[in-house]
Protein backbone atom coordinates (compact mmCIF):
# COMPACT_ATOMS: atom_id res chain seq x y z
CA UNK A 1 0.00 0.00 0.00
CA UNK A 2 2.76 2.50 0.61
CA UNK A 3 4.65 2.13 -2.29
CA UNK A 4 1.17 2.28 -4.17
CA UNK A 5 1.25 5.85 -2.03
CA UNK A 6 4.54 6.83 -3.22
CA UNK A 7 3.84 5.54 -6.79
CA UNK A 8 0.67 8.04 -6.82
CA UNK A 9 1.98 10.72 -5.35
CA UNK A 10 4.71 10.98 -7.56
CA UNK A 11 2.90 10.17 -10.58
CA UNK A 12 0.80 13.38 -9.46
CA UNK A 13 3.88 15.45 -8.99
CA UNK A 14 4.89 14.94 -12.64
CA UNK A 15 1.61 15.32 -13.80
CA UNK A 16 0.89 18.38 -11.87
CA UNK A 17 4.43 19.91 -13.02
CA UNK A 18 3.95 19.42 -16.59
CA UNK A 19 0.39 21.15 -16.43
CA UNK A 20 2.44 24.54 -15.59
CA UNK A 21 3.86 24.99 -18.12
CA UNK A 22 0.19 24.25 -20.37
CA UNK A 23 -3.18 22.29 -19.99
CA UNK A 24 -3.48 22.01 -16.45
CA UNK A 25 -3.12 18.40 -15.09
CA UNK A 26 -2.85 16.78 -18.51
CA UNK A 27 -3.28 13.31 -18.99
CA UNK A 28 0.00 11.94 -19.63
CA UNK A 29 -1.19 8.31 -20.28
CA UNK A 30 0.71 7.97 -23.78
CA UNK A 31 3.83 8.32 -22.00
CA UNK A 32 2.83 6.48 -18.08
CA UNK A 33 4.66 2.84 -19.25
CA UNK A 34 7.59 4.42 -20.02
CA UNK A 35 8.24 7.37 -17.39
CA UNK A 36 5.81 7.24 -14.73
CA UNK A 37 5.27 4.83 -11.60
CA UNK A 38 2.94 2.31 -13.24
CA UNK A 39 1.77 0.90 -10.49
CA UNK A 40 -0.92 3.17 -8.12
CA UNK A 41 -3.43 3.35 -5.77
CA UNK A 42 -5.87 4.50 -8.03
CA UNK A 43 -8.52 5.68 -5.45
CA UNK A 44 -6.32 7.96 -3.83
CA UNK A 45 -4.98 8.99 -7.16
CA UNK A 46 -7.93 10.43 -8.75
CA UNK A 47 -9.19 11.57 -5.22
CA UNK A 48 -6.05 13.86 -4.85
CA UNK A 49 -6.01 14.95 -8.81
CA UNK A 50 -9.33 16.28 -8.45
CA UNK A 51 -9.09 18.32 -5.22
CA UNK A 52 -5.86 19.72 -7.53
CA UNK A 53 -7.77 20.19 -10.46
CA UNK A 54 -10.64 22.18 -8.21
CA UNK A 55 -8.68 23.81 -5.43
CA UNK A 56 -5.86 25.31 -7.66
CA UNK A 57 -6.11 29.07 -6.89
CA UNK A 58 -6.63 28.22 -3.11
CA UNK A 59 -3.58 26.23 -3.33
CA UNK A 60 -1.82 28.53 -4.75
CA UNK A 61 -3.02 31.43 -2.83
CA UNK A 62 -1.34 29.60 0.10
CA UNK A 63 1.81 28.77 -1.36
CA UNK A 64 1.82 32.35 -1.92
CA UNK A 65 0.69 33.65 1.29
CA UNK A 66 3.59 31.01 3.20
CA UNK A 67 6.84 31.92 1.19
CA UNK A 68 6.96 35.78 1.86
CA UNK A 69 10.49 35.09 0.72
CA UNK A 70 10.28 34.11 -2.31
CA UNK A 71 7.88 35.31 -5.10
CA UNK A 72 5.26 33.38 -6.50
CA UNK A 73 6.41 33.64 -9.80
CA UNK A 74 9.85 32.69 -8.71
CA UNK A 75 8.93 29.47 -6.56
CA UNK A 76 10.92 26.62 -8.54
CA UNK A 77 8.14 24.69 -10.21
CA UNK A 78 9.08 21.39 -8.59
CA UNK A 79 8.68 22.55 -5.27
CA UNK A 80 6.05 23.98 -6.38
CA UNK A 81 4.44 20.94 -7.38
CA UNK A 82 5.53 18.85 -4.75
CA UNK A 83 3.77 21.64 -2.24
CA UNK A 84 0.97 21.61 -3.93
CA UNK A 85 0.65 17.76 -3.75
CA UNK A 86 1.33 17.70 -0.36
CA UNK A 87 -1.31 20.26 0.44
CA UNK A 88 -3.99 18.70 -1.65
CA UNK A 89 -3.65 15.45 0.65
CA UNK A 90 -2.69 16.17 4.24
CA UNK A 91 -4.38 19.53 4.52
CA UNK A 92 -7.38 19.66 1.97
CA UNK A 93 -8.69 15.77 1.23
CA UNK A 94 -6.87 14.86 4.83
CA UNK A 95 -6.10 11.35 3.18
CA UNK A 96 -3.18 10.86 5.32
CA UNK A 97 -2.03 12.30 8.32
CA UNK A 98 -0.39 15.80 7.63
CA UNK A 99 2.86 15.11 9.67
CA UNK A 100 2.93 11.82 6.65
CA UNK A 101 2.26 14.69 3.78
CA UNK A 102 4.91 16.91 4.94
CA UNK A 103 7.55 14.13 5.56
CA UNK A 104 6.88 13.08 1.81
CA UNK A 105 7.02 16.46 0.15
CA UNK A 106 10.19 17.12 2.13
CA UNK A 107 11.60 13.91 0.61
CA UNK A 108 10.41 14.24 -2.74
CA UNK A 109 12.31 18.01 -2.80
CA UNK A 110 15.37 15.79 -1.25
CA UNK A 111 14.99 13.70 -4.36
CA UNK A 112 13.90 16.37 -7.39
CA UNK A 113 14.16 19.64 -6.27
CA UNK A 114 17.36 21.69 -6.08
CA UNK A 115 19.76 21.94 -3.46
CA UNK A 116 17.73 23.90 -0.57
CA UNK A 117 14.21 22.81 -1.73
CA UNK A 118 13.45 20.52 0.77
CA UNK A 119 14.08 23.15 3.50
CA UNK A 120 11.68 25.36 1.38
CA UNK A 121 8.82 22.85 1.43
CA UNK A 122 9.46 21.94 5.40
CA UNK A 123 9.01 25.50 6.38
CA UNK A 124 5.98 26.39 3.92
CA UNK A 125 3.89 23.79 5.40
CA UNK A 126 5.22 23.78 8.43
CA UNK A 127 3.43 27.85 8.38
CA UNK A 128 0.62 26.81 6.68
CA UNK A 129 -0.03 24.25 9.26
CA UNK A 130 0.61 26.17 12.19
CA UNK A 131 -1.37 29.11 10.94
CA UNK A 132 -4.33 27.49 8.65
CA UNK A 133 -4.74 24.36 10.42
CA UNK A 134 -4.01 24.17 14.54
CA UNK A 135 -6.38 21.57 14.85
CA UNK A 136 -4.08 19.30 13.03
CA UNK A 137 -1.02 20.65 14.87
CA UNK A 138 -1.84 18.51 17.63
CA UNK A 139 -2.45 15.28 15.11
CA UNK A 140 0.90 16.00 13.54
CA UNK A 141 2.89 15.76 16.90
CA UNK A 142 1.15 12.82 18.06
CA UNK A 143 2.45 11.03 15.41
CA UNK A 144 6.21 12.03 15.85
Amino acid sequence: MLKLRRNSRLRLVQEFYAGLEGDFMPDLSSIRSKFLPNQIDNNYYNTVKDILKNNKTKIFELISQYSPKRRFEDINKVDLAILAVAIAEGFLARIVPVKVAINEAVELAKVYGSENSYRFVNGVLGKILRDKFPDLVEDAVKTE
